[in-house]
This record gives structure tokens, sequence and C-alpha cells, in this order.
């Protein structure tokens, strides 16, 4: 069975609004099979609720994939969730880990 490791975390961009609740954080992450060499590179963006309104606004649909929600930016709270969900996929090979993985994050291999 294959588990895989966070390699890195690196947020690549952020944008404030006016106050401390409107955000939007673009976060890369490398996630490689435990205890081996390589890695693909995922990505996924942190909001606001109140940022999320602003997305909203004009619109009718806004897809979820990708997109952590948080009232309050705490990066020690989106690394622990990138772990958990880390940790609840497992597969027989490393394109079964990579496509359930994909599930939450943008993967650099979608097809």
């Amino acid at each position: 069975m294959i588990k895989p490791q966070l390699i890195s975390f690196t947020v690549t961009s952020e944008d404030w609004g006016d106050d401390i609740e409107n955000f939007a954080v673009d976060v890369q992450i490398d996630i490689g099979p435990y205890n081996t060499e390589g890695a693909d590179t995922f990505s996924f963006r942190v909001i606001s609720p109140k940022r999320l309104e602003l997305y909203l606004d004009g619109n009718n649909v806004e897809i979820g994939r990708g997109i952590f929600i948080m009232k309050d930016y705490n990066i020690g709270a989106i690394q622990f969730q990138v772990n958990r969900l880390l940790d609840n996929c497992k597969g027989d090979s490393w394109r079964e880990v990579a496509l359930l993985l994909s599930r939450y994050f943008h993967w650099e291999y979608e097809e």
C-alpha cells in the first residue's frame, strides 16, 4: 500500500482585502510516496467566507474542488488539514493515490 507524504508547502500568493476577514491565499504542495524520492505538485486556494461571497457576486456557481474555506487564516490549521487528507489517500499505485488527492487539490498532471 502506497502512502503519500508532504514534501513541501509553499504559499505562492496572498491577496488581502480591506480587512483581515477578506483573503485569498494560493498554496502549492509537493507530495510524494512515503520514504521514496520524487514528488508531484498539487495546489489549492484558501479563502475566507467574505472572499467567497465576492466570488459568488454576479456568478451562479463556484466549483469547490481545490478550495479550502476558513474564517481566520491559520497556516498551522491548513497544514494539519492537508496531512489529515494525506492520511486518507492510500492506494496500490502512485497514480491511484494521486487521483485520490486530486479530489481535493489541483494536480499538475490532471487530464
